[in-house]
């Protein structure tokens, strides 16, 4: 049976630096521990074997924003009708200068997984986070852990052991979380976004609590005359009724798209065929007006 592996660093949008600090633990060799990172049902009960230590494996580091608590104030005041900067919504790039984590706090993540022998794989335009792939041996001398294989819920999934540590220099730009298993307990769906891009997908697809894929929009920008692109958009929609998910098609920018991912099942759909852009305002009075 195959396995996949969980190894997530996750930064609560809400939190601040300070208190990532104060939650973490002091390691004695240097290294900070990283507490929530290893799941719940990674336990005696449900160890099966070691995990292969050849095995190669997708994951990915999650940094904060700069000023978290700004931006959720931010988020509040352009949504509150009675502040003076309603509506006044920031654009992506507008964002990124002000809250996004800075070039230097990337770059300092990006060169201790590349010193660690890891191949980085993708990192996103905000700096949210930074993908990478490697062998189980290599997360285990770089995090301080062993992973092992673990049955749950009748699958064979890879996990650590114990919560991972990295350098202390470190504490206050990652931390892990188990954010999406959180949202989830609340009853809030969890979108596994840009789906099919990359080979940690499936890895994180198993894994992840999710409830939704939202399909890459590079295989649905080309579906008009193109039979790959529907064979794997075709896949993906029966993979994810084996799964029991929804699925979102994203880029859906002409009619004859959303006419094709109609026709292969896709669910719903997100592009400017459909909708583009509006402020907030305006979504909640067509709502309001029905």
């Amino acid at each position: 049976m195959s396995t996949s592996t969980l190894v997530r660093f996750v930064l609560p949008f809400l939190a601040s630096g300070a208190c990532l600090a104060s939650a973490a633990q002091a390691a004695p060799t240097g290294k900070t521990v990283l507490n929530g990172s290893a799941p719940p049902w990674a336990t005696k009960a449900n160890l099966v074997s070691a995990t292969d230590s050849t095995t190669d494996v997708g994951f990915r580091v999650y940094l904060g924003w700069t000023d978290p608590a700004g931006a959720a104030a931010m988020a509040a005041a352009v949504s509150d009708p009675k502040n003076a900067a309603y509506g006044h919504y920031l654009t992506p790039q507008q964002f990124r200068k002000q809250f996004a984590p800075s070039p230097a706090s990337v770059a300092q993540v990006q060169n201790w997984l590349r010193s660690q022998g890891f191949t980085l794989t993708y990192t996103p335009k905000n700096g949210h986070f930074v993908s990478a792939e490697g062998s189980v041996a290599q997360l285990e001398t770089a995090f301080g852990v062993s992973f092992g294989n673990y049955k749950v819920r009748g699958q064979l999934v890879r996990a650590p052991a114990s919560d991972v540590s990295i350098p202390a220099a470190l504490a206050n730009i990652v931390r892990a979380e188990a954010l999406m298993r959180r949202l989830r307990d609340l009853g809030f769906d969890v979108a596994l976004d840009d789906f099919g891009r990359g080979l940690s997908s499936l890895t994180y697809l198993k894994t992840l609590p999710v409830t939704c894929l939202k399909i890459d929009g590079s295989f649905v920008r080309d579906v008009v005359g193109d039979d790959r692109s529907q064979a794997m958009l075709s896949a993906i929609v029966q993979l994810a009724r084996a799964m029991g998910l929804q699925t979102v098609a994203e880029c859906v920018e002409s009619e004859q798209i959303l006419d094709i991912i109609r026709g292969l099942g896709v669910e719903y759909g997100q592009g400017f065929s459909i909708g583009r852009p509006v402020p907030l305002e305006r979504v909640i009075g067509e709502l309001i007006q029905g």
